[in-house]
């Protein structure tokens, strides 16, 4: 795994654990997980810092997930045909 990959799944780690958070505190307010509703304002019982982090957490991810995706069938193929 590159250097890159991990950093990656580390991000995605400290994503999920900040919405694993306030299921945690969902249940323990509730009782129960049953209509937790991450990343929505006032129902994640998420902090607004916890919230933001977790955004800036998942574009970073996407980011770099799309800077890596090979190009595309349609984008070789239009490479290799002369019109």
């Amino acid at each position: 795994m590159n250097q890159a990959n991990e950093i990656q799944k580390q991000q995605y780690q400290r994503f999920t654990e900040i919405f694993e958070q306030g299921k945690q505190r969902y249940i323990e307010a509730v009782g129960h997980s049953k209509g937790y509703i991450p990343g929505v304002k006032g129902k994640d019982y998420l902090s607004d810092e916890e919230r933001e982090e977790a955004k800036q957490l998942i574009q970073e991810i996407f980011e770099k997930s799309n800077s890596q995706k090979p190009r595309t069938i349609s984008s070789k193929l239009s490479q290799n045909v002369s019109l």
